[in-house]
């Protein structure tokens, strides 16, 4: 009798411990083996059938939950996803308004953008600055400029508007700070600007300098 029970007791202690799959299975086994011992086990019938119906239940609950599991799974990757387009966009937009000479600060602000964290002008080249031209009798202008801390390597493109013209040409394309814009005509106005390029990245244009203006 003490052997029966110990053992009713450690069988107790084993199935409940199973997870909610596990125990399924536990019991399709123990109802697998009730239909042939039924004589020697005398277990109610009804009971039986019952618990049969119960499992049956359980297990399709479990199945609707991993479908619902499956599907939350598939919506939250799907989340994500959508999120990761979507800031990868705004970062575009982010990065095409600070680079847009033409957009304030204030306006960055409403937009939402964050001004302490931007580098107005192109990340990893700088517009260069204080240009400035002297025209001298012997048909030179004189060009200086500050690079503006790009690096050495860096081209920068001279455009030049001569007279009255109205477009931009570009007239050269050096690498130092300097150029001497030779075979003028003294008196002429010419206007110029300077733009930093190197690879694919380019500046926006620097200040205009102009001579004989």
């Amino acid at each position: 009798m003490d052997f029966k029970i110990r053992h009713g007791a450690n069988m107790a202690k084993r199935y409940k411990k199973l997870k909610n799959p596990e125990f399924t299975i536990f019991i399709e086994s123990f109802l697998g083996h009730i239909e042939p011992n039924k004589s020697v086990l005398g277990f109610d019938s009804a009971k039986v059938a019952e618990l049969e119906n119960d499992n049956a239940e359980l297990k399709a609950a479990l199945l609707s939950i991993k479908n619902l599991q499956d599907m939350l799974d598939s919506k939250i990757q799907s989340v994500k996803t959508i999120r990761a387009k979507m800031d990868n966009s705004v970062e575009k937009f982010e990065k095409n308004a600070a680079n847009n000479e033409t957009v304030s600060k204030s306006l960055m602000e409403l937009l939402g953008f964050d001004i302490k964290t931007q580098h107005f002008g192109i990340p990893g080249i700088s517009v260069p600055i204080e240009l400035f031209v002297n025209g001298t009798s012997d048909g030179i202008n004189h060009l200086k400029f500050n690079r503006n801390a790009n690096r050495q390597g860096t081209n920068f493109i001279i455009e030049a508007k001569i007279a009255d013209s109205t477009s931009w040409v570009i007239i050269d394309v050096i690498t130092n700070t300097k150029y001497d814009h030779k075979n003028q005509t003294p008196g002429v106005r010419v206007q110029y600007r300077v733009r930093a390029k190197r690879g694919e990245l380019e500046s926006t244009a620097s200040n205009i300098a102009t001579v004989y203006g």
